[in-house]
């Protein structure tokens, strides 16, 4: 993660277009953040390198930095996690975890503090809060995966009576 780069006289390279907080309050420390669209970059304060567009995208994001949210509400709760990319509806919404990446609609929404996995599709991942090291590909996959996975009774499967013929 990069150190804030000011220079002086206060000139930190931000870029925010939108209704914003931090369009009409001045960062402290933060540098070369965009933010696109209402409330995106909402409570940023130090983290630096972060790109947001869409309506709340990274929204409480007080000091992660390197981090990409496009989409509505994409990383909307992180507020420390660094180096994640969320694309997508509510893709990494209730994220603080760092090393993520999430494309498709709800992709890893329900991720907290899990950290170093992928997930590449709607819904993909989407139950996970704190395993680490995932890889989900394709639309629903691994959606059971979480702290408690969730269970569905097993079918009961019938198998014909098999007779084994007895020498002597």
């Amino acid at each position: 993660m990069s150190a804030p780069h000011n220079w002086p006289g206060g000139i930190n390279f931000n870029l925010f277009v939108g209704l914003s907080g931090n369009a009409t309050t001045a960062e402290i420390g933060g540098a070369y953040d965009t933010a696109v669209g209402v409330f995106a970059l909402n409570a940023n304060t130090s983290g630096s390198d972060n790109t947001a567009s869409g309506y709340e995208a990274l929204n409480a994001n007080t000091s992660g930095s390197d981090n990409v949210a496009n989409g509505y509400q994409a990383l909307a709760s992180n507020t420390s996690g660094g180096l994640n990319a969320a694309n997508g509806y509510r893709a990494l919404a209730q994220n603080t975890g760092s090393y993520n990446t999430a494309n498709g609609g709800n992709a890893l929404s329900s991720n907290t503090s899990g950290g170093d996995n992928a997930a590449n599709g709607a819904l993909a991942l989407v139950f996970n809060t704190t395993g680490g090291n995932n890889t989900a590909d394709g639309a629903y996959a691994l959606l059971a995966t979480s702290v408690a996975p969730i269970t569905r009774p097993m079918a009961r499967v019938r198998c014909p009576a098999i007779r084994l013929a007895r020498t002597t």
